[in-house]
């Protein structure tokens, strides 16, 4: 009945893709959508798209998963968005290629994801061209987790290793320089997961994807983490999936009022630029 709803909703709409799944109990498994803005958008500003499954889950405990971009503002704004109740490589190959039917099989230059082993599968299963890339936001959050407390609270190390994983400036050797300095200070060769991230850096590190368009994707902290505050602000673990959809409708709109309130704002001040040169 719900399916129902949401279908005849969708299907109102010009420019709509969707596409579902169900289980063996004729359940919804999956749900993938994308409207006609959406679509639009991702012609405009997606080289380098974002996707992350890490917002939660509805009542039915489906994982929410969007793509996620930069536009000529330097925000972020949505793509397609997906519902899975498995975060596993089956669904992610499913989601993707939806992507790239939805999008006439128009891959991004690079796919920026964490490093889920089922989504780095689904990646390589899917796309051809795409460069993968790990997610910064996400491998630092875990620093504190990996490094004994004392010394990121008693020490600058959190601040040191920060100052060198951020630095945008940075060419690849002098990455290699700056974090080989910093782990010797600190008497750190011994952690695994440093030493591991260290060896997986050309996943990582801006110094190595500099050719990349849409690099600040990549590389400041707050991208991802202001995205995923954003939705959060507009879920509820609670939420059936009609009113989880009237929630992202509601997301989209602020994020799309934004948009447009961007764009005014720079017309105005390109033609108040151009009238004071004559």
């Amino acid at each position: 009945m719900i399916l129902d709803y949401l279908k005849a909703l969708f299907e109102s709409q010009d420019g709509f893709y969707y596409a579902y799944q169900v289980d063996e109990d004729n359940c919804l498994a999956k749900i993938f959508w994308a409207d006609a803005q959406a679509r639009m958008n991702y012609s405009l500003f997606g080289d380098t798209i974002t996707f992350d499954p890490t917002y939660g889950t509805n009542k039915y405990h489906m994982a929410f998963t969007p793509f996620t971009g930069v536009d000529n503002h330097k925000k972020s704004v949505t793509f397609p968005a997906a519902l899975v109740d498995h975060e596993n490589d089956g669904s992610f190959i499913w989601v993707f290629k939806k992507f790239l039917d939805c999008m006439g099989n128009k891959e991004p230059q690079c796919i920026l994801t964490d490093q889920d082993p089922a989504i780095k599968l689904g990646v390589r299963s899917v796309f051809k061209q795409a460069r993968h890339r790990y997610c910064m936001w996400h491998i630092m959050k875990k620093l504190t987790d990996k490094v004994e407390s004392r010394i990121c609270k008693e020490t600058d190390f959190v601040e040191r290793i920060c100052g060198v994983v951020w630095d945008t400036d940075l060419e690849p050797i002098e990455f290699e320089e700056k974090w080989t300095q910093v782990i010797n200070d600190f008497e750190l060769n011994d952690k695994t997961w440093l030493t591991y991230m260290y060896g997986k850096r050309h996943k990582w590190i801006p110094a190595y994807f500099r050719d990349l368009p849409l690099g600040c994707l990549l590389k400041p902290t707050q991208r991802s983490e202001s995205q995923n505050s954003y939705f959060k602000r507009f879920e509820s673990i609670d939420d059936t999936l009609v009113e989880f959809w009237l929630r992202f409708q509601s997301a989209m709109e602020q994020q799309r009022y934004n948009h447009r309130f961007l764009d005014a704002a720079s017309d105005k001040d390109i033609a108040t630029r151009f009238l004071l040169r004559q």
